[in-house]
């Protein structure tokens, strides 16, 4: 995975400011970027959950 001064506009702020500050600017995105891919996943799963319930046809009858 590339790090944060890999993408080419803040590569020229990661030059300037260095890598450890970089990091500490980058990181509440990064950990936005992970609470939006667990909130996906999460409501993903739910609504998997809620369809798999609620479309089961029932032929023993």
């Amino acid at each position: 995975m590339a790090g944060v001064c890999d993408v080419p506009v803040i590569s020229t702020v990661c030059d300037k400011v260095g890598e450890g500050a970089a990091s500490l600017i980058s990181a509440p995105f990064d950990w936005l970027a992970q609470a939006v891919g667990g909130a996906a996943q999460w409501m993903f799963e739910g609504v998997w959950a809620l369809f798999d319930t609620t479309t089961l046809v029932d032929i023993t009858e």
